[in-house]
Protein backbone atom coordinates (compact mmCIF):
# COMPACT_ATOMS: atom_id res chain seq x y z
CA UNK A 1 0.00 0.00 0.00
CA UNK A 2 1.42 3.57 -0.76
CA UNK A 3 0.75 5.35 2.79
CA UNK A 4 1.09 8.49 0.93
CA UNK A 5 -1.77 8.43 -0.95
CA UNK A 6 -3.87 6.42 1.27
CA UNK A 7 -6.38 5.22 -1.12
CA UNK A 8 -6.88 1.61 0.07
CA UNK A 9 -6.34 -0.12 3.55
CA UNK A 10 -4.45 -3.48 3.18
CA UNK A 11 -6.28 -6.90 3.79
CA UNK A 12 -4.89 -9.73 5.24
CA UNK A 13 -4.00 -12.56 2.72
CA UNK A 14 -6.40 -14.76 3.49
CA UNK A 15 -9.31 -12.63 2.64
CA UNK A 16 -7.73 -12.13 -0.80
CA UNK A 17 -7.62 -15.74 -1.32
CA UNK A 18 -11.55 -16.14 -0.28
CA UNK A 19 -11.96 -13.20 -2.82
CA UNK A 20 -10.85 -15.17 -5.89
CA UNK A 21 -12.27 -18.85 -4.72
CA UNK A 22 -15.64 -17.12 -4.78
CA UNK A 23 -15.10 -15.29 -7.83
CA UNK A 24 -13.60 -18.77 -9.49
CA UNK A 25 -16.81 -20.61 -8.00
CA UNK A 26 -19.49 -18.44 -9.17
CA UNK A 27 -18.28 -18.35 -12.87
CA UNK A 28 -18.10 -22.20 -12.89
CA UNK A 29 -21.33 -22.38 -12.10
CA UNK A 30 -22.31 -19.84 -14.22
CA UNK A 31 -20.63 -21.89 -17.35
CA UNK A 32 -22.25 -24.93 -16.26
CA UNK A 33 -26.02 -23.19 -15.83
CA UNK A 34 -26.24 -21.48 -18.65
CA UNK A 35 -23.95 -24.05 -20.97
CA UNK A 36 -26.23 -26.78 -20.11
CA UNK A 37 -29.16 -25.04 -20.38
CA UNK A 38 -28.44 -24.18 -24.05
CA UNK A 39 -27.64 -27.93 -24.96
CA UNK A 40 -30.95 -29.06 -23.58
CA UNK A 41 -32.72 -26.79 -25.13
CA UNK A 42 -31.23 -27.45 -28.34
CA UNK A 43 -31.05 -31.03 -28.02
CA UNK A 44 -35.09 -30.45 -27.00
CA UNK A 45 -35.40 -28.67 -31.11
CA UNK A 46 -33.89 -31.89 -31.84
CA UNK A 47 -30.53 -30.16 -33.51
CA UNK A 48 -28.39 -31.73 -35.02
CA UNK A 49 -25.10 -33.19 -32.78
CA UNK A 50 -22.65 -30.98 -34.56
CA UNK A 51 -24.75 -27.75 -34.52
CA UNK A 52 -25.11 -27.89 -30.84
CA UNK A 53 -21.38 -28.71 -30.35
CA UNK A 54 -20.71 -25.38 -32.40
CA UNK A 55 -23.77 -23.18 -30.44
CA UNK A 56 -22.39 -24.74 -26.75
CA UNK A 57 -18.86 -23.55 -27.94
CA UNK A 58 -19.94 -20.07 -28.98
CA UNK A 59 -22.07 -19.90 -26.12
CA UNK A 60 -19.07 -20.63 -23.50
CA UNK A 61 -16.45 -17.97 -25.34
CA UNK A 62 -19.13 -15.32 -25.62
CA UNK A 63 -20.35 -16.23 -21.91
CA UNK A 64 -16.76 -15.87 -20.62
CA UNK A 65 -16.19 -12.68 -22.65
CA UNK A 66 -19.33 -10.91 -21.00
CA UNK A 67 -19.21 -12.56 -17.85
CA UNK A 68 -14.91 -11.69 -17.23
CA UNK A 69 -15.33 -8.39 -18.47
CA UNK A 70 -18.73 -7.96 -16.42
CA UNK A 71 -16.90 -8.51 -13.55
CA UNK A 72 -13.68 -6.76 -14.64
CA UNK A 73 -15.48 -3.57 -14.72
CA UNK A 74 -17.87 -3.88 -11.88
CA UNK A 75 -15.23 -4.45 -9.94
CA UNK A 76 -12.76 -1.64 -11.36
CA UNK A 77 -15.98 0.80 -10.53
CA UNK A 78 -16.35 -0.11 -7.41
CA UNK A 79 -12.69 0.40 -6.23
CA UNK A 80 -12.97 3.71 -7.96
CA UNK A 81 -16.10 5.02 -5.75
CA UNK A 82 -14.26 3.46 -3.00
CA UNK A 83 -11.03 5.42 -3.40
CA UNK A 84 -12.76 8.43 -4.38
CA UNK A 85 -14.69 8.44 -1.09
CA UNK A 86 -11.22 7.28 0.97
CA UNK A 87 -9.97 10.91 -0.90
CA UNK A 88 -12.70 12.85 -0.02
CA UNK A 89 -12.79 11.83 3.88
CA UNK A 90 -8.95 12.40 3.76
CA UNK A 91 -8.98 16.27 2.63
CA UNK A 92 -11.95 16.37 4.91
CA UNK A 93 -9.38 15.64 7.83
CA UNK A 94 -6.82 17.97 6.94
CA UNK A 95 -9.47 20.76 6.06
CA UNK A 96 -12.43 20.35 8.23
CA UNK A 97 -11.62 18.20 11.15
CA UNK A 98 -13.70 19.37 13.86
CA UNK A 99 -16.51 18.67 11.56
CA UNK A 100 -15.34 15.36 10.86
CA UNK A 101 -14.80 14.55 14.91
CA UNK A 102 -18.24 15.71 15.16
CA UNK A 103 -20.14 13.22 12.50
CA UNK A 104 -17.83 9.92 14.40
CA UNK A 105 -19.28 11.45 17.54
CA UNK A 106 -23.01 10.97 15.95
CA UNK A 107 -22.04 7.33 14.96
CA UNK A 108 -21.29 6.57 17.95
CA UNK A 109 -23.97 8.09 20.02
CA UNK A 110 -26.47 6.55 17.19
CA UNK A 111 -25.01 3.39 18.41
CA UNK A 112 -26.19 3.87 22.09
CA UNK A 113 -23.39 5.38 23.64
CA UNK A 114 -23.54 7.88 26.06
CA UNK A 115 -21.96 11.97 24.64
CA UNK A 116 -19.14 11.36 27.14
CA UNK A 117 -18.37 7.79 26.73
CA UNK A 118 -18.61 8.50 22.38
CA UNK A 119 -16.03 11.48 22.98
CA UNK A 120 -13.54 8.88 24.98
CA UNK A 121 -14.30 6.52 21.85
CA UNK A 122 -13.56 9.39 19.41
CA UNK A 123 -10.30 11.07 20.87
CA UNK A 124 -8.67 7.64 21.29
CA UNK A 125 -9.61 7.35 17.35
CA UNK A 126 -8.26 10.52 16.31
CA UNK A 127 -4.61 9.70 17.72
CA UNK A 128 -3.89 8.21 14.61
CA UNK A 129 -4.76 9.25 11.14
CA UNK A 130 -5.12 5.89 9.23
CA UNK A 131 -7.36 4.89 12.36
CA UNK A 132 -9.84 8.00 11.72
CA UNK A 133 -10.01 7.81 8.03
CA UNK A 134 -10.66 3.98 8.36
CA UNK A 135 -13.47 4.82 10.95
CA UNK A 136 -14.74 7.66 8.64
CA UNK A 137 -14.90 5.15 5.69
CA UNK A 138 -16.27 2.83 7.26
CA UNK A 139 -18.69 4.23 9.56
CA UNK A 140 -19.99 6.92 8.31
CA UNK A 141 -19.68 6.41 4.76
CA UNK A 142 -20.82 2.62 4.98
CA UNK A 143 -18.23 1.35 2.60
CA UNK A 144 -16.05 -2.01 3.34
CA UNK A 145 -13.21 -2.92 2.66
CA UNK A 146 -11.98 -3.10 -0.91
CA UNK A 147 -8.40 -4.17 -2.42
CA UNK A 148 -9.36 -6.93 -5.34
CA UNK A 149 -7.43 -6.56 -8.70
CA UNK A 150 -10.03 -6.05 -11.47
CA UNK A 151 -7.91 -7.63 -13.70
CA UNK A 152 -7.52 -10.79 -11.48
CA UNK A 153 -11.11 -11.38 -10.70
CA UNK A 154 -12.60 -10.77 -14.57
CA UNK A 155 -10.03 -13.39 -15.65
CA UNK A 156 -10.87 -15.64 -13.21
CA UNK A 157 -14.35 -15.39 -13.94
CA UNK A 158 -14.26 -15.53 -17.48
CA UNK A 159 -11.75 -18.66 -17.16
CA UNK A 160 -14.08 -20.27 -14.27
CA UNK A 161 -17.18 -20.05 -16.82
CA UNK A 162 -14.82 -21.86 -19.58
CA UNK A 163 -14.30 -24.71 -17.07
CA UNK A 164 -17.56 -24.80 -16.19
CA UNK A 165 -19.07 -24.75 -19.61
CA UNK A 166 -16.37 -27.64 -20.76
CA UNK A 167 -18.11 -30.54 -18.80
CA UNK A 168 -21.63 -30.60 -20.37
CA UNK A 169 -20.14 -30.12 -23.47
CA UNK A 170 -17.94 -32.87 -23.67
CA UNK A 171 -20.47 -36.00 -24.04
CA UNK A 172 -21.35 -34.05 -27.27
CA UNK A 173 -17.71 -33.65 -28.41
CA UNK A 174 -15.90 -37.17 -27.48
CA UNK A 175 -18.52 -39.89 -26.63
CA UNK A 176 -20.58 -41.71 -29.26
CA UNK A 177 -23.92 -42.16 -27.28
CA UNK A 178 -27.63 -41.60 -28.29
CA UNK A 179 -27.88 -39.56 -25.29
CA UNK A 180 -25.57 -37.53 -25.02
CA UNK A 181 -27.55 -34.60 -22.80
CA UNK A 182 -28.13 -37.22 -20.00
CA UNK A 183 -24.36 -37.88 -20.00
CA UNK A 184 -23.72 -34.09 -19.85
CA UNK A 185 -26.13 -33.65 -17.42
CA UNK A 186 -25.04 -36.14 -14.79
CA UNK A 187 -21.31 -34.54 -15.02
CA UNK A 188 -23.06 -30.98 -14.66
CA UNK A 189 -25.20 -31.82 -11.77
CA UNK A 190 -22.04 -33.73 -9.94
CA UNK A 191 -19.93 -30.44 -10.08
CA UNK A 192 -22.86 -28.37 -9.11
CA UNK A 193 -23.56 -29.96 -6.18
CA UNK A 194 -19.08 -29.75 -5.11
CA UNK A 195 -19.56 -26.37 -6.25
CA UNK A 196 -22.98 -25.62 -4.18
CA UNK A 197 -21.09 -27.42 -1.29
CA UNK A 198 -18.00 -25.36 -1.16
CA UNK A 199 -20.59 -22.06 -1.89
CA UNK A 200 -22.12 -22.74 1.65
CA UNK A 201 -18.57 -21.30 2.86
CA UNK A 202 -20.04 -17.97 2.21
CA UNK A 203 -23.56 -18.00 1.85
CA UNK A 204 -23.87 -19.92 5.95
CA UNK A 205 -25.87 -22.82 4.72
CA UNK A 206 -25.41 -26.41 5.37
CA UNK A 207 -23.43 -28.38 2.92
CA UNK A 208 -25.25 -30.73 1.65
CA UNK A 209 -28.76 -28.70 1.23
CA UNK A 210 -26.39 -25.69 -0.93
CA UNK A 211 -25.23 -28.89 -2.82
CA UNK A 212 -28.73 -30.42 -3.58
CA UNK A 213 -30.63 -27.02 -4.07
CA UNK A 214 -28.05 -25.81 -6.83
CA UNK A 215 -28.32 -29.31 -8.79
CA UNK A 216 -31.94 -29.19 -8.08
CA UNK A 217 -32.38 -26.10 -9.98
CA UNK A 218 -29.89 -26.41 -12.44
CA UNK A 219 -31.71 -29.75 -13.47
CA UNK A 220 -34.97 -27.74 -13.69
CA UNK A 221 -33.71 -25.19 -15.87
CA UNK A 222 -31.84 -27.74 -17.90
CA UNK A 223 -35.43 -29.78 -18.00
CA UNK A 224 -37.47 -26.25 -19.19
CA UNK A 225 -34.85 -25.77 -21.89
CA UNK A 226 -35.72 -29.08 -23.06
CA UNK A 227 -39.20 -29.04 -23.60
CA UNK A 228 -39.13 -25.18 -24.54
CA UNK A 229 -37.20 -26.61 -27.78
CA UNK A 230 -39.46 -29.22 -28.32
CA UNK A 231 -42.62 -26.55 -28.45
CA UNK A 232 -40.24 -24.62 -30.67
CA UNK A 233 -39.43 -27.46 -33.10
CA UNK A 234 -43.13 -28.32 -33.09
CA UNK A 235 -44.30 -24.94 -33.55
CA UNK A 236 -41.79 -23.75 -36.29
CA UNK A 237 -41.19 -27.44 -37.81
CA UNK A 238 -44.60 -28.07 -37.71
Amino acid sequence: MDKKKGAVFSRPKTAEKGDFLREAIFGLNDGLVSTLSLLAGLSGAVVSNWIIVISGLAEIVAGSISMGLGAYISMKSELEYYKNQVEKEKKAISIIPNIEVEEIMDVYIKKGFTKKEAMEIVNKIIKNKRSWLETLIHEKVGLGEINEDPKKMGLTNGLAFILGGIFPILPFIFLETTYPLLIGTFFALIILFIVGSIKSKYTGKNWFSSGLELSIITLIAATLSYFAGRLINILIGG
